[in-house]
């Protein structure tokens, strides 16, 4: 068998395939049939391949159905049903050790086949639920309208089942434009001009986090770079240093978003010391939770944000939570408190004004951010102070902290809007002051779906 990392830095990244360890990259000259087949014929050969990519440090590995998914096209059933069998059995075997996932390739479905892509694919599915395989990848086009049925039908009769949909370079190795992608991977592999991959490992959803993970590890060895290990809220505080290329460590920062909502002193480029946290929900899930409850649409921030200039901040009195630790949050009743207003309107046949409730809603918890954050600055002896994450966006928190900071001549730092969402920017950014800490990591890198930001990897 050939040595994957040989493999690696001959072919690229490809092999990976969008992150997952694949039979026929490692077997050259093979026909995707012949080495799905093996599944049936060779099993030990199949298995010593994903063994390699688990050797190598792929944490999550892909079973190979592209006979299956040409055999469901044309409605046969006995076959696919066999290979899917035997492929999740092999596959689950070889991850077991090694703690790693199983995902699902979802196989194409040709054009004039019996059945229609979105068909072919959902028959495949339950094939792989059959055998308690519920993490799918599809790779097709754009313009393949079978994903979104995939995704429905997952959600139907799976709901804890989850799907990656990659849109593809190419197809056999040539794109819709007929340019070769084996070479474009090669090209992409080699990166003269790059001196390190970085790429967020923790925290975040586990499946994407997994992707992400494999797919850098992959380029990283195939391009001979150093791997840099980015923990995600670290990077929406180097968002700062993009916006702001003259601020530098020691200051203080309030970390707000979907899920997490923290206070930091930031003691220098890879080093925090958490002062304060939320204690249940963080800012931004309360944010979309209390959108909901009025019928606006995900993501909640951003929509409230939008209707609440049209309100009246004062029409809805909120309550404000309070918590055991001086600098620590809690918006669970603050969102409670919301539900329980739509809840009881609806009950009396009234009806909300959305742009009311959006302004006293997000005055309230901007106001509950901002006296946390002036309270430890204060304490501290801060002097300049920062905003980052995705609901620093809120035009009431940045107004907010504009005025507290004008107030007790504070300096203030806040990323542009584009940088304040989740972005590749600002992990880049993080990325880099890691790499010169030297804080890199080796092919054993795993994701993580929590980590503290004070942890290292």
């Amino acid at each position: 068998m050939t040595d994957i990392r040989t493999c690696l830095r001959e072919r690229g990244p490809l092999l990976f395939d969008g992150a997952m360890g694949t039979c026929f990259a490692a077997l050259p000259g093979r026909a995707h049939q012949q080495c799905e087949l093996a599944c049936l014929t060779a099993p030990e050969e199949i298995a010593a391949i994903h063994r390699a990519y688990l050797d190598a440090g792929c944490r999550a590995i892909k079973t190979n159905t592209f006979t299956a998914g040409l055999e469901l096209a044309q409605g046969q059933g006995e076959i696919p049903a066999r290979i899917i069998q035997a492929a999740c059995r092999i596959a689950r075997d070889c991850a077991a050790p090694y703690d790693a996932c199983v995902f699902a390739d979802i196989g194409p479905a040709p054009e004039g086949a019996k059945l229609s892509r979105g068909e072919v694919y959902c028959r495949e599915a339950d094939l792989f639920l059959a055998q308690g395989i519920t993490c799918f990848l599809l790779e097709t086009l754009p313009s393949d309208d079978g994903a979104a049925q995939l995704a429905a039908h997952l959600k139907r009769q799976c709901p804890q089942a989850f799907l990656i949909v990659s849109f593809a370079v190419a197809f056999d190795g040539v794109t819709r434009e007929g340019i070769d992608g084996r070479e474009l991977f090669r090209r992409a592999a080699a990166l003269p001009e790059v001196d390190a991959i970085a790429v967020t490992a923790a925290p975040g959803l586990i499946g994407a986090v997994l992707v992400g993970v494999n797919f850098a590890k992959g380029l990283a060895l195939a391009a001979g770079k150093p791997l840099v290990p980015v923990h995600h809220i670290r990077g929406h505080v180097a968002a700062n240093y993009i916006t702001w290329p003259g601020l530098e460590p020691p200051f203080l920062c309030l970390i707000v978003s979907g899920g997490h909502s923290h206070i930091a002193r930031v003691e220098d480029y890879t080093t925090y010391r958490i002062l304060g946290r939320t204690q249940d929900d963080a800012a931004g899930e309360a944010f979309d939770k209390a959108a909901r409850s009025v019928g606006l649409p995900y993501p909640g921030g951003v929509a409230l944000d939008r209707i609440s200039r049209d309100g009246n901040p004062e029409r809805y009195p909120l309550p404000t939570p309070h918590t055991a630790g001086k600098y620590d949050f809690s918006f669970s009743g603050l969102k409670t408190a919301v539900i329980n207003l739509s809840h009881n309107a609806a009950q009396k046949g009234e009806v909300l004004a959305p742009e009311d409730l959006a302004a006293s809603f997000c005055r309230k918890v901007s106001g509950i951010l901002w006296d946390k954050l002036e309270a430890a600055a204060r304490d501290t002896g801060a002097q300049r102070i920062a905003l980052a994450g995705g609901v620093s966006a809120n035009s009431w928190l940045r107004e907010r902290a504009e005025q507290g900071c004008r107030q007790n001549g504070w300096q203030l730092y806040m990323p542009e809007l584009p940088l304040c969402g989740d972005n590749a920017a600002m992990i880049g950014a993080q990325g880099y002051y890691e790499l010169l800490a030297g804080n890199t990591a080796g092919m054993d890198l795993n994701g993580r779906p929590y980590m503290e930001i004070d942890s290292g990897f």
